[in-house]
């Protein structure tokens, strides 16, 4: 027959393991969530690069300014009395590329400069647009289907950050 102090033993002893288990798990834990803040500063500074690059990209595509930098290459449809979207007026981009080709580069203060933008044509040709020397750490490249006379292109932006 087994005593009171037999059972106190084995239960203390099985206390003991599941205190030692939960222990290690909440160790375990912190080092991951010690690990992921690590790793969310970086993410952080690459996912802004990436807005950016998005963003230049967008801007080209999208909108229309005669006085800007790169926004006066979308097709103004003047019937429609607005920009047609996705569509580049090709003597503007090669205006630009011209523009471009002396300067040495386009930056944005400290946070990122524009490295490649360049045009692939559906039957393999390709065009760069504007090209940096500088280099660069991270560097993402963004790509969008454009029309350009009346073919399909892709517009690739490289952005790099300082």
């Amino acid at each position: 027959m087994r005593t009171t102090g037999e059972k106190g033993i084995v239960f203390s002893i099985d206390l003991m393991i599941s205190f030692l288990a939960i222990i290690t798990m909440f160790y375990l834990i912190l080092i991951n969530f010690g690990g992921l803040a690590e790793g969310e500063v970086g993410f952080g500074k690459d996912a802004a690069l990436w807005k950016n690059s998005v963003f230049l990209l967008d801007s080209m595509v999208k909108s229309f300014d005669e006085n800007g930098f790169a926004n006066n290459v979308t097709y103004f449809n003047a019937m429609k009395r607005r920009v047609e979207s996705n569509v580049l007026d090709y003597a503007a981009l090669r205006l630009l590329s011209e523009k471009l080709r002396g300067k040495g580069d386009l930056s944005k203060g400290d946070e990122f400069f524009v490295k490649e933008i360049s045009l692939g044509y559906k039957n393999g040709g390709s065009e760069t647009l504007f090209s940096s020397t500088l280099q660069g750490g991270n560097c993402f490249a963004v790509e969008r289907l454009v029309i350009v006379n009346n073919g399909k292109a892709i517009l690739k932006g490289v952005v790099c950050s300082e």
